[in-house]
């Protein structure tokens, strides 16, 4: 038997930027698998150093990475005040894209989010998630520099 779970927090910063975090839970039979979804503006921000964008427009970038299992994710609590999660590298699922706002970044990963909890694609395979990003980078794909 298959089960999914999921929680998601947001954070805003400075009253204009927003960081989403989604903690997804894969349970088949005894083997459970937990990771992380993570979408960030690279609008700068004062507290943080500048942004790498990999092309010109690209507003937001999202993650996927694999979470360690010694540590559970505790689906009651916000997942940015859980410190001890410890994502495993390298990351798994990686894309930068344009959106007109935080709101339709989020609104765009929600739907994505939607479908791998319905099983629709697997979270874990690159050529599952390029047709929905077609208009933004694959940033883990190596980049080779022939030079």
């Amino acid at each position: 038997m298959f089960s999914t779970r999921c929680c998601k927090n947001t954070k805003i910063s400075d009253e204009v930027h927003q960081s989403t975090l989604w903690g997804i839970r894969f349970a088949e039979g005894r083997h459970v698998t937990e990771c992380l979804f993570a979408l960030y503006s690279l609008d700068k921000r004062s507290e943080l150093p500048n942004p790498i964008r990999y092309g010109p427009g690209m507003t937001h970038e999202f993650t996927v990475v694999d979470l360690d299992p010694a540590i559970k994710i505790n689906f009651h609590r916000n997942l940015w005040d859980q410190s001890k999660l410890s994502p495993i590298l390298p990351v798994m699922i990686g894309f930068q894209f344009h959106a007109v706002s935080d709101a339709a970044a989020a609104e765009r990963i929600q739907l994505l989010v939607d479908m791998v909890m319905r099983q629709e694609f697997p979270p874990y395979i690159q050529s599952e998630w390029l047709p929905h990003f077609r208009d933004g980078l694959d940033i883990t794909t190596p980049l080779l520099d022939m030079d």
